[in-house]
């Protein structure tokens, strides 16, 4: 229900983006950071790792799609294995969504 006051949220390519828009508030002191209309799967699940180590005071939290998780199993094990504490929050439909709607 509450973020850390200076949370860093990252969201993923996906139709997860319409749940954490609706939901997600941020407030002063927070960041909040979505792909672009064309923005690629997974690449801020990744990028987090990144993010985390450049703020490393700071907590950082991954919005995505299970599709975009599933494209990016090594982070999580670079996370594990160099102890860099990223939180994931996966939202899982079982399809890719927005290439369903479109197809």
């Amino acid at each position: 229900k509450r973020l850390p006051d200076n949370a860093i949220v990252l969201a993923d390519a996906g139709a997860h983006l319409a749940w954490l828009g609706y939901y997600l508030q941020i407030a002063p002191g927070q960041n909040f950071r979505k792909p672009g209309g064309f923005g690629p799967m997974a690449g801020n699940v990744n990028g987090a790792l990144g993010v985390k180590l450049a703020h490393p005071d700071r907590t950082v939290i991954v919005g995505c799609g299970d599709g975009c998780d599933l494209l990016s199993g090594f982070e999580l094990l670079t996370a594990v294995q160099y102890d860099i504490p990223v939180i994931w929050i996966v939202f899982n439909n079982a399809e890719f969504q927005l290439i369903k709607l479109y197809q």
